[in-house]
């Protein structure tokens, strides 16, 4: 795919500090399952284990090549799906001829994974709060709070003001009234906006 400004995340609200298991390795594969960038907050659910380098027919336990979130609609038996976001502090890189990675920039924040990389996924979890840029909105909140539900849509997020419904599944919903401005260290990187994570079973479902 192509690089998409002005994505970012940030997880702000979590019990991650208690939780192992809530960031994995992986990288990112398209349609066609060939390598492509994944970019910062893309949502992203696993599509296999991902292989043990230099191994043959050995998978990693805990880590994935992972394909973006079509939706967050849950599946059988009102299972929840299983959504990462791309969690990208890192620092630009610039590639030579002879396919040696060059890091640059005091910039780490909302940079996109380069294709066939391994990077950090976080698990998106119910009633945590995480911040996505505006560019990780395939419809941007037009008006706050009214526009305030977001769903999952290849990836991205869409804001409506339409309330979530039973069976919705994993969806998101705005906190505050505007777009906030990022930072790391003196950088202004962007806007973003302050999220919750929440998840509507279907009607006799638990969650």
């Amino acid at each position: 795919m192509s690089a998409i400004a002005n994505t970012f995340f940030e997880v702000k609200n979590s019990n991650i500090t208690f939780n192992g298991m809530q960031n994995v390795t992986g990288t990112f594969v398209d349609g066609s399952s060939d390598p492509d960038i994944c970019p910062a907050g893309f949502l992203v659910t696993p599509k296999e284990p991902l292989p043990c380098a230099g191994y043959t027919g050995i998978n990693n336990g805990n880590a994935y090549i992972f394909q973006a979130a079509t939706n967050g609609q849950p599946g059988a038996n009102g299972v929840m799906p299983q959504i990462y976001a791309f969690n990208s502090y890192n620092a630009n890189q610039l590639s030579d001829q002879n396919g040696n990675n060059w890091f640059v920039s005091p910039e780490t924040a909302g940079l996109s994974l380069p294709a066939g990389e391994n990077g950090t996924f976080t698990l998106i979890i119910p009633n945590e709060i995480y911040r996505f840029g505006t560019g990780n909105f395939q419809t941007a909140p037009s008006s706050l709070p009214t526009d305030c539900y977001c769903t999952i849509s290849n990836g991205l997020l869409v804001a409506s003001s339409s309330a979530f419904t039973a069976g919705k599944g994993l969806v998101f919903k705005v906190i505050g009234e505007a777009a906030e401005n990022y930072t790391v260290g003196t950088w202004n990187g962007g806007q973003c906006y302050r999220v919750q994570a929440l998840y509507a079973a279907p009607t006799g479902a638990g969650g």
